[in-house]
């Protein structure tokens, strides 16, 4: 019964992040169309996604506090409720204004499922299990690229895509709540060892958390910008067809999970599979940004999607052991947090400079953000190996 009890919590978990990523995978593919419904500027995407991030950012920094206060179920609960409900009302807004009005609505259930599931993953999965959590995520965001372009080639519209994942995180809701008593964190905490989760600002008195949290926000919003624009920037700036452009975004988002599922099977050096991957990410798009022809383009949309595979289920996996599993709730809250707020600032910061110079600005700016995040992750490593280093040698 343990057995059976503990994969079909694995089963929801992974399902969960399937639906989390469809809308990130989507959105891309949809946008044009969502800007042309209501006559935007290219850059709009600039105030739809901070608008979204707020709410996720509140739920991710608070992950600790509401956890210990309500516990993991009902924050579950209230992610699932909170998203169907904001992209509901997204797909049926008869005016951009709410559109907006409902994205901090459907931010504050994504925030609160993002963290709180990565809370209670590195708390109950083995790392492979972990990357395996976040390799689902991939697979939503491209089954979003997908969809999203099978429901324009069938003439109907974005409403549709939103409308669908609005009914996902309906049944995620009853699937929740059906599983409500299995959702615990207690069984990962030792009493004997004396572990006990640390206040917030005990938390952010560690150099290494502010490090790690503004290494997730260079990362996601390099993944997510990149994921946003391709489309665009392929369709409007270099005349690939619609179609063909709607694929390879989906080659993008699907080179990216097969990299996670592949490397649920590989045991590494954690560090060092993040330093190869980051670099791999930046070369790849400097092959996009280098505009040599459609074939280097793609070529580094798939390098760019599987080298960026592995860094955030990695980064998120050796989180307790960096900053300790008393403040790991609060850590992960936080990284999760800036990644949240990397995808709202850095996609529309991006979309700023494509409007004012030109879309190829896009990808040289997306390129300068993957150098600097490589040179931070150097610095967090190069901190965690100094900071382990007397008690290892004790």
């Amino acid at each position: 019964m343990a057995k059976n009890s503990k994969l079909v919590l694995i089963a929801i978990a992974y399902s969960a992040f399937v639906v989390l990523g469809l809308f990130d995978g989507l959105l891309g593919v949809a946008w044009p169309g969502m800007r042309g419904t209501f006559a935007l500027p290219v850059d709009a995407l600039g105030v739809l996604l901070p608008l979204g991030t707020g709410g996720y950012i509140l739920a991710s920094a608070l992950n600790g506090r509401l956890i210990t206060r309500y516990g993991l179920a009902v924050l579950l609960f209230a992610s699932a409720g909170l998203t169907a409900a904001g992209r509901g009302l997204q797909a049926a807004a008869p005016a951009w204004w709410l559109v907006l009005l409902a994205a901090p609505l459907a931010g504050l259930g994504i925030g609160l499922l993002d963290a709180g599931m990565n809370t209670f993953a590195s708390a109950r999965f083995r790392p492979r299990l972990l990357n395996w959590l976040h390799a689902s995520f991939g697979i939503g965001t491209t089954l979003g690229a997908l969809v999203m372009t099978g429901i324009l080639t069938l003439g109907l519209t974005w409403r549709s895509g939103l409308g669908l994942i609005a009914g996902l995180n309906g049944v995620l809701l009853l699937a929740f709540i059906l599983t409500r008593r299995r959702w615990q964190l207690e069984e990962s905490v030792d009493p004997a060892a004396g572990v006990a989760y640390a206040r917030n600002r005990e938390t952010l008195r560690k150099p290494i958390v502010w490090a790690s949290v503004l290494l997730f926000f260079l990362y996601t919003g390099l993944e997510i910008g990149l994921g946003h624009w391709a489309y665009t920037l392929l369709t409007e700036s270099r005349g690939v067809a619609e179609t063909t452009a709607g694929l390879w975004t989906t080659f993008y988002w699907g080179s990216f999970t097969v990299g996670r599922l592949l490397l649920g099977f590989i045991e590494t050096n954690l560090v060092r599979l993040v330093r190869l991957a980051l670099a791999g990410a930046a070369l790849g798009i400097l092959a996009i940004a280098l505009n040599l022809g459609p074939g280097l383009t793609l070529f580094g949309l798939l390098l760019a999607g599987s080298a960026q595979a592995p860094v955030f289920p990695a980064l998120i996996a050796e989180t307790p052991g960096r900053v300790g599993r008393g403040h790991a709730p609060n850590a992960i809250g936080f990284q999760i947090g800036a990644a949240g707020l990397g995808v709202a600032i850095l996609p529309g910061l991006a979309g700023w400079l494509g409007d004012g110079f030109g879309l190829e600005m896009i990808v040289w700016f997306l390129l300068g953000c993957a150098v600097l995040e490589f040179l931070l992750h150097e610095i967090v490593a190069r901190r965690t190996r100094v900071a382990v280093a007397p008690s290892t040698a004790d």
